[in-house]
């Protein structure tokens, strides 16, 4: 049975096109002055609203809202509770694309499409590796509540429905114009550069404090997994093998597409130095000592028709949400939004982006400079993200 909680996690970035200009009207309403006019959502009915039979509940919907106000909010960090209540207006829109996100859960197990039972384990190994422990994966399933076999359904669920939007939207080109024209206009707010990345591999030896001898004998170890390399060995074997990243160790130190910025200073300067194919001299940081090999640098063009691709693929799936939504019966049970003028809250507007603007990218964690290496996370829209 395919869930709407994991459905929303494919579509909604998507699908969730409600701009971040269209709060400003509610932007002072907080958990701690909520607009007057807008309704507590710990009211909201139960269920809010059904799509044939399928029923969206209130749970759900408030995860809906919540990661809504995540999207919207990024001066806040992405935390749901710093940003603003969702006027009613707003409240309605948000279902609006959760019926379209029921509606594509209709069409995903209409469809029948399927993936194998190897993809399904591939992306939990993946998780398992980098949580580190049969520890920690068994803590991370009871932090979700779920069994394993509850879990795996889940993964599977998200990848069905990944599989579903990328062969039904095949045929979506994102045009050298729009790509072009989002290119101008990170170019005109200096934003542009910002977007190259690097896929890069390292392997890290730890050490930590002033003891001298063990910043040796980490030398001596670093040292000699380069020389592995060298001699013909593959870097993501050695990393595999004696990397002491648990983020990376088990993906052979890999880190794809990393941003400029995000590493700290002297593993950035091997990350940029680093000629592609070659593998860098020992360097330290507070971590302890690392080496790096670079695969490849992507041209900020590259991201940049992702996002447009991303774009027309979001619009190519409302399209195909918006016309099988004819033939469905639905039924909204949360109240209608007051009528404009009723209240400051209402006036706020949910104005889909305009055509050849790029969808906000999901939120992701920014890597601190005084932190290791996070594990990247895997694709978007399948759950386990650690």
């Amino acid at each position: 049975m395919f869930t709407l909680r994991n459905l929303l996690r494919v579509f909604l970035p998507l699908l969730l096109a409600i701009s971040y200009p269209a709060l400003a009207a509610e932007k002072e309403s907080t958990p701690e002055s909520p607009a007057a006019s807008a309704p507590a959502e710990s009211n909201l009915p139960d269920p809010v609203a059904k799509v044939g039979d399928e029923v969206i509940s209130r749970e759900e919907f408030e995860d809906v809202l919540a990661a809504s106000r995540r999207m919207m909010s990024p001066r806040q960090g992405g935390d749901p509770v710093a940003a603003p209540t969702l006027s009613p207006q707003a409240q309605r829109d948000v279902l609006d694309k959760a019926i379209d996100a029921t509606v594509l859960n209709i069409l995903v197990k209409q469809s029948g499409t399927k993936v194998p039972d190897e993809e399904v384990n591939s992306q939990i190994d993946v998780v398992k590796s980098r949580l580190g422990s049969p520890e920690r994966y068994e803590e991370f399933l009871k932090a979700r509540g779920q069994t394993p076999e509850q879990y795996a359904n889940n993964v599977r669920e998200g990848l069905v429905a990944q599989k579903f939007m990328m062969d039904a939207t095949k045929d979506v080109q994102a045009s050298e114009e729009q790509v072009n024209a989002q290119a101008e206009e990170l170019k005109k707010a200096n934003q542009y550069d910002n977007l190259t990345t690097t896929d890069v591999a390292h392997i890290l030896i730890k050490v930590s404090g002033t003891d001298e001898a063990q910043w040796e004998e980490g030398k001596k170890k670093i040292d000699a997994a380069r020389a592995r390399i060298l001699g013909g060995e593959p870097f993501a074997k050695v990393a595999n093998e004696v990397s002491e990243d648990p983020g990376s160790a088990a993906t052979g130190g890999a880190y794809p597409n990393t941003p400029k910025g995000r590493m700290v200073a002297e593993f950035e300067k091997a990350m940029n130095e680093t000629p592609i194919g070659k593998v860098s001299e020992p360097f330290r940081t507070q971590f302890g000592w690392h080496i790096v090999t670079v695969s490849a640098r992507h041209a900020p063009e590259e991201l940049i028709k992702e996002r447009v691709l991303m774009m027309q693929r979001r619009d190519a799936l409302m399209q195909m949400a918006k016309e099988a939504r004819k033939n469905m019966k639905v039924e909204i049970f949360l109240p209608e939004a007051p009528a404009a003028g009723e209240g400051e809250a209402s006036k706020a507007a949910t104005p889909a982006p305009e055509a050849g603007q790029a969808p906000q990218p999901a939120p992701s964690v920014p890597q601190k400079k005084d932190e290791a290496p996070a594990p990247v996370a895997p694709a978007p829209g399948v759950e386990g993200s650690v």
